[in-house]
Parts: C-alpha cells; structure tokens; sequence
C-alpha cells in the first residue's frame, strides 16, 4: 500500500465527501465494504466510484477523504482524535 499523498494542490475541486475509487475491473462490492469502514471513521458516508479508464494490474481501491477531516472542528471524527 502506498503512503498517504496529500493531492490538495492538484485537485480541481475538492471532494465535499469522502470517496471510495475502484480502478478498473476491481469489484464494486469491496469498494461498498471499504465504504462502510470508511463511514465508520469519519461518520460520513462516502461516494462510490468506479474508474473504468484504469487499467491496473490488480484490483485496485483508492480512498479519498474529505479535505476538512481532522481539520474543521465541525468535521473532525473521534477517529482524528486518536
């Protein structure tokens, strides 16, 4: 798994909630599980993407999180405080 990048400076338009992406042929039913995590974290629920254009050599899942979480006191889960 590669390390947390913070693309903040490349993104056009920030995503307003979190996002689950899957690459490719990847299964849309573990991108659903890893959305359910992911609403666990940070008590919002995330979109689910599918990015047919990627052609990766393995299933591929990729998480985006909201700009503000862990950084607006509105918007900080208890998962920021740990």
């Amino acid at each position: 798994m590669p390390a947390i990048e913070n693309i903040s400076s490349k993104a056009a338009v920030p995503a307003a909630v979190p996002e689950v992406r899957a690459q490719g042929t990847s299964g849309r039913g573990v991108a659903q599980m890893i959305g359910t995590i992911v609403q666990g974290i940070t008590a919002t629920k995330p979109r689910i993407l599918s990015i047919a254009n990627a052609k990766p050599a393995r299933d591929t899942y990729e998480v985006w999180l909201d700009q503000r979480t862990c950084v607006d006191p509105q918007h900080r889960p208890a998962a920021c405080l740990e």
